[in-house]
């Protein structure tokens, strides 16, 4: 893969020093695409990209899995609020259930002061 790297890089850097300004320009459009794809991905039609020229990008994208980066990121996000969502309801669980044993000490201390006072109420 670094072989690969290194001699397109020799190529690329060879055409540039003999061909001319739209050598130049093509080369830099498919560096642009080439960056394109692998930030975005190739998307659900991988055979549109390559019916465009066929032999510039096909081991670039088939050397990439079907899913992009940004598609990565945005499910690991969709995990993390997943993962953050059931937190969330462990932690309102915990706490419906402390407020409703509060509920019940509360009112067991209540129970008890109203026998205090008809206690002292007696004499």
């Amino acid at each position: 893969d670094e072989g690969k790297r290194q001699y397109e890089a020799a190529e690329r850097a060879n055409r540039r020093d003999n061909g001319g300004i739209f050598t130049r320009v093509y080369d830099n459009l498919i560096d642009g695409m080439k960056a394109i794809i692998d930030r975005a991905g190739p998307g659900q039609d991988a055979d549109l990209l390559r019916s465009i020229k066929s032999n510039i990008l096909i081991d670039f994208v088939t050397s990439k899995s079907s899913i992009s980066d940004l598609d990565r990121e945005v499910l690991n996000i969709n995990r993390r609020i997943d993962d953050l969502n059931a937190q969330l309801i462990r932690k309102e669980n915990a706490y419906y259930a402390k407020f409703a044993n509060m509920e019940k000490m509360l009112q067991q201390m209540y129970s008890q002061s109203n026998w205090l006072s008809q206690q002292f109420m007696r004499y």
